[in-house]
């Protein structure tokens, strides 16, 4: 299956070279909207305020990265988050649970937990990365094909 799909793409791209650049420019979107979420993940974990939560809900398979959802009280309110939790901390994690936050003084709605991880910003990334990859081998093959012609 998989060298059926490579194999259409690639005619695909021979006979429409704006599909390889429309698939590059996919891939630069992903990669940059990746970057930013990971960024700002990691901003809220260094230059956040940090406070005392506890958790709400788990979900997700047991032996899967999962979300939990958890509250937290900042400035005299109460507010609740959701942060995706890698496979050990899903594992270890009981509904009831304390666990440290951290969140933003200036909107505290914006929060991570101490056991949150950006999966979904790294897969932006990785999504990213292949539809570059992608993109470069169209854009080598058409150029070894046009030199292979003349």
């Amino acid at each position: 299956m998989r060298y059926f799909i490579g194999r259409f793409l690639f005619k695909l791209v021979d006979r429409y070279p704006v599909v390889g650049w429309i698939i590059g420019m996919i891939g630069l979107g992903l990669l940059i909207s990746g970057t930013l979420q990971l960024r700002g993940f990691q901003h809220i974990r260094d230059e956040g305020v940090s406070a005392q939560g506890s958790i709400l809900a788990i979900t997700g398979e047991e032996n899967e990265s999962g979300e939990i959802t958890y509250t937290f009280d900042a400035a005299g309110r109460h507010y609740t988050g959701h942060s995706d939790v890698g496979v050990p901390e899903h594992a270890r994690l009981k509904v009831g649970d304390a666990v440290s936050v951290k969140y933003l003084a200036n909107d505290p709605g914006q929060s991570v937990t101490g056991a949150s991880w950006p999966i979904l910003a790294n897969g932006l990334i990785l999504g990213g990365s292949v539809f570059l990859l992608l993109s470069f081998s169209f854009t080598i093959r058409r150029r070894r094909l046009r030199n292979q012609a003349a």
